[in-house]
């Protein structure tokens, strides 16, 4: 994955990430497993644009993320790898 490309993207559109934030990757499919087992249908949608990498969005979570047991399968379930800033090449 282009992680820095990603990055790049990101600071484009004036987002500000610390070196010690991180990027999580996540299984889309697994995000949608996460879903169900909270009564929620979460969808994966990849905005594809060949000049921005850095958008995709994952719909029906709760806007306040007051769903915290969801949060906690979310990313000991469906996460792949975290990457912390600093350390992204």
């Amino acid at each position: 994955m282009q992680l820095r490309a990603i990055l790049g993207d990101l600071a484009a559109k004036g987002f500000k990430s610390a070196l010690s934030g991180a990027l999580a990757v996540l299984n889309a499919g697994e995000i949608g497993v996460c879903g169900r087992a909270r009564d929620r249908n979460l969808r994966v949608r990849r905005r594809h644009d060949p000049y921005d990498t850095s958008y995709a969005s994952v719909e029906g979570l709760p806007l306040d993320n007051s769903d915290t047991e969801l949060l906690e399968l979310l990313a000991t379930t469906a996460t792949i790898e975290l990457h912390i800033v600093k350390d992204i090449p």
